[in-house]
C-alpha cells in the first residue's frame, strides 16, 4: 500500500537515506513522505524509525496506488 505520512518540520536528505523508496515534499512547516509498505507491521516500523530520528508524526493516510492496478 502507498502511504502519505506528514511530519512536523523539514526532513533533511541524510535522514531520508534511512528509508527505502520514500519521496518527500515540504512546505517549510511540515514534510509529507510518500512510501510503500507491505503491511501494518511495515508501517509501524516506518513510524518508529521516524520517531527515533526525532520527527513528530502528525498524520498517516492511505493514498491510491496506481501501480497496484
Amino acid at each position: 500500500m502507498l502511504y502519505e505520512i506528514t511530519v512536523d518540520g523539514t526532513v533533511d536528505a541524510v535522514t531520508l537515506l534511512d528509508f527505502v523508496d520514500v519521496t518527500a515534499t515540504d512546505d517549510g512547516r511540515s514534510t509529507v513522505l510518500r512510501c510503500r509498505v507491505q503491511d501494518a507491521s511495515g508501517l509501524s516500523g516506518v513510524v518508529v524509525l521516524l520517531h527515533d530520528v526525532g520527527l513528530r508524526v502528525r498524520e498517516v493516510r492511505v493514498v491510491p496506488d496506481v501501480q497496484s492496478f
